[in-house]
């Protein structure tokens, strides 16, 4: 419910982190600041590679204005490295389809 207070503030720029509460459609209808979107720690490690893919198009979709993947130390098994890299060409695809 406290999404459209944030027009309220005036932010230029808000982080939502993660919440299974939010999702990228919520902020984008209904508030008018633009927004990072995360891939946190423990997705990086879980998530298959449709479902980074699956979650990027959410956000972009939903007009995210930047793509965040977050690495943490207790989290990084020999999926994450792979993962953080399938992030990175996902991203590269992104942005060349908006080119």
């Amino acid at each position: 419910d406290h999404i459209p207070f944030l027009d309220t503030l005036e932010l230029d720029h808000f982080d939502p982190s993660v919440s299974p509460q939010i999702t990228p459609a919520d902020l984008r209808n209904r508030c008018s600041v633009p927004f990072d979107w995360l891939l946190n720690p423990m997705q990086t490690r879980d998530f298959s590679r449709q479902q980074i893919r699956d979650y990027l198009m959410d956000a972009t979709a939903h007009d995210a204005s930047a793509l965040c993947c977050h690495v943490a130390r207790d989290t990084i098994l020999d999926n994450s490295i792979e993962n953080v890299r399938f992030f990175i060409t996902v991203a590269k695809e992104i942005v060349r389809a908006k080119s």
